[in-house]
């Protein structure tokens, strides 16, 4: 079962730059006005892809209104974009205070030859392929270890590329 997001915001505060939120942990997170409208969840493909070109948002951007709700902030944008909901949970995820990022960091741990059978899980190829889930795993192995194991890929021309492809965009170097 999923649990809930019980943070929420007590406090906003439009700055000349910037909207400060104080959360009801006491945590004080600032959001830049050009990051918030260019980051609409609205405006962005479930991949997180732009729909919008983000040098033609001016500099000058800043919230005309910004009203709480159960949901989360609905800011009205001077430049008549809007109405942009930005939930709770969408906020606490893409804060970029030192402290949030430093929570989402990898905890890497050093690990010697002697942990490998026990400390790597060993991932199916073809499972990875066809589960969300199996392939959460092996991209948490490469997270917290830098790389993942995984076994029975076949000896084929392009399943390299294919694995590649899992977790980042193949480019073709001189190499």
């Amino acid at each position: 079962m999923k649990k809930a997001f019980t943070r929420a915001i007590v406090t906003t505060d439009m700055g000349e730059n910037t909207l400060e939120v104080e959360w009801n942990d006491g945590q004080r997170d600032q959001f830049h006005y050009i990051w918030l409208r260019d980051n609409d969840p609205a405006i962005r493909s479930q991949n997180g892809q732009i729909s919008h070109d983000p040098f033609q948002l001016s500099l000058d951007i800043f919230p005309t209104s910004v009203v709480k709700t159960l949901e989360g902030l609905i800011v009205q944008w001077n430049d008549g974009h809007g109405p942009s909901l930005y939930s709770y949970s969408w906020l606490a995820q893409h804060s970029y205070s030192p402290e949030a990022v430093a929570k989402r960091r990898p905890k890497r741990r050093p690990w010697n030859v002697a942990e490998m059978e026990s400390l790597f899980r060993k991932h199916d190829y073809r499972s990875v392929l066809a589960s969300d889930e199996a392939l959460r795993e092996f991209l948490q192995d490469i997270w917290d270890f830098g790389f993942g194991v995984m076994q029975g890929v076949p000896d084929e021309s392009g399943t390299v590329l294919k694995v590649a492809g899992l977790f980042g965009f193949p480019r073709q170097t001189n190499y």
